[in-house]
């Protein structure tokens, strides 16, 4: 079977982390292919922060447009209908993909709250690939699944919240950023005082 790797998120926006994290993903869990997978809206978080569907999508083609040919921006959530639970996308793709193996890259904060997420068993099925996050380093007793695999990966601090919160403060530019990404965001004043 083909495997492909699943990167769920909001990409609010997408930075350089997120760029190393897929590049490592992909080699780590050796997969063939890797989708980066953009959620419309997290039931988790909070839409009015969300910059709108099309210039998210615009700036992961922006940044991923230089990276390897076998990591490809997926909008198979943008198909389905809302609330946007990963568990029901899963079931989407394997439908639509039966000679797929997927498996999903995670946060060590998303595992840790994944009890609270929707027929999160259903998710736990799946290989998941965590990688450790600084605002909470901590992985609770789902490290004891089988599916659950522990990157070789350095502690991701950065947070598109912080970005976001950098660019409304009035910050000229954003090392964590890709350069034709933080352009895109000066270019169509996303995340700025409204004036």
């Amino acid at each position: 079977m083909k495997k492909i790797g699943l990167f769920f998120g909001s990409f609010n926006p997408v930075h350089n982390a997120h760029i190393a994290l897929a590049k490592a993903f992909l080699q780590q869990a050796n997969l063939e292919e890797l989708w980066v997978v953009l959620t419309p809206h997290n039931p988790h978080k909070n839409a009015e922060e969300l910059a709108p569907n099309y210039h998210r999508l615009q700036m992961l083609k922006e940044a991923f447009s230089t990276e390897s040919k076998n990591i490809k921006i997926s909008e198979v959530e943008f198909l389905l209908p809302a609330p946007y639970y990963t568990a029901n996308t899963l079931d989407y793709l394997e439908k639509q993909y039966p000679k797929v193996a997927f498996s999903i890259l995670m946060g060590s904060d998303s595992l840790e709250s994944l009890p609270s997420w929707n027929r999160y068993q259903r998710i736990l099925e799946f290989p998941i690939f965590v990688y450790p996050r600084a605002v909470n380093n901590s992985i609770n007793s789902f490290h004891n699944w089988e599916s659950v695999t522990l990157m070789n990966f350095p502690t991701v601090e950065v947070s598109s919240t912080d970005i976001r919160q950098q660019i409304f403060e009035g910050a000229t530019s954003c090392k964590l950023l890709p350069e034709s990404v933080e352009n895109y965001i000066k270019t169509n004043g996303l995340y700025q005082k409204k004036a």
